[in-house]
């Protein structure tokens, strides 16, 4: 599956709820619908994540509906400080009830309760995200309005299946090197997000996981010779705590990463070989890259 390159669009599944042709994809070529899902609505499985960074400051948001439960969460990073707070809403059995997009292409997202409104806009050409957060942290309300500007370039996007069960799979793409414009504001300061060195990545999921699984990935955004975007993606799954495989590893540039001296695509791909659960680390040979590697755990009842 790692080797193999979808090239042509489709329904992502088949008529038994399998995926049609598992593999990776530099766009979400194989269409996502979830009435085709063959599997009970509390296992399936829809989140958009963003991650927005640059050398001194973080910001990530969820909205996810995973069935049985709905995960909205805010994360605030101050790398400075070595300081950082994620706050999270959880809804019982949303079962399909926030109507995430069936593709990150186009439509919105929005959650709102008393709390936290935060919604996700797509737009040509860039993405708005909002978020107003009441009692944040200590009391205190937290407000954001981002934009990232995606012009037209290659994602990562896998369709990874299990042998165990046919109808599960899991549907991702990755955007990367979005420029971040935009100010987050908390605790009476103003944190400003510069498209010159601020980058934002949207995590998209959606798929029937198996019952216990364990996954990194990791995330970078930077410059080469200081002046050409180039972002990274490496996904592992640990499937029933087996070794790491990594699935699906590539690079992107604006216009093809062939651009990169050979040195840097031998280098970038030797590095993504180093990703261990216990160091957590990528090497990496950019003049400025901001990585992110990230353990998630999701279990389904």
């Amino acid at each position: 599956m790692r080797n193999h390159e979808v090239t042509q669009r489709h329904p992502l599944l088949d008529e038994h709820g399998s995926l049609k042709e598992a593999g990776w994809s530099r766009s979400l070529l194989q269409e996502y619908r979830r009435e085709d899902i063959k599997a009970k609505r509390w296992r399936i499985k829809e989140w958009d994540y963003y991650l927005i960074l640059n050398d001194f400051y973080g910001v990530a948001f969820t909205i996810s509906d995973d069935g049985y439960i709905g995960l909205q969460s805010v994360s605030l990073l101050d790398f400075k400080k070595g300081w950082e707070h994620t706050e999270t809403i959880l809804n019982a059995f949303p079962m399909g009830k926030l109507k995430l997009p069936t593709s990150s292409e186009s439509g919105s997202c929005r959650y709102r309760d008393k709390r936290l409104d935060m919604e996700f806009q797509v737009m040509k050409g860039k993405r708005i995200l909002r978020c107003d957060f009441r009692n944040f942290y200590e009391g205190k309300p937290f407000h954001c309005e981002i934009t990232l500007h995606q012009p037209d370039m290659d994602s990562m996007v896998i369709a990874t299946p299990w042998k165990e069960k046919k109808t599960a799979f899991y549907y991702n793409q990755k955007i990367n090197c979005m420029r971040a414009e935009g100010n987050v504001s908390f605790d009476g300061n103003t944190i400003h997000f510069d498209p010159q060195d601020s980058f934002g990545t949207l995590d998209w999921g959606r798929g029937v996981w198996t019952y216990d699984n364990t996954w990194y990935w990791g995330n970078g955004n930077g410059l080469v010779e200081g002046n050409r975007l180039a972002s990274m993606s490496a996904t592992a799954l640990v499937i029933r705590q087996r070794p790491v495989k990594i699935y699906c590893c590539m690079m992107v540039l604006h216009t093809s990463w062939r651009m990169l001296p050979s040195t840097y695509r031998r280098t970038a791909i030797s590095s993504l070989g180093v990703l261990h659960p216990a160091t957590h680390a990528l090497k990496c040979p950019f003049d400025r890259f901001l990585i992110v590697v990230r353990k998630q755990v999701r279990s389904s009842l």
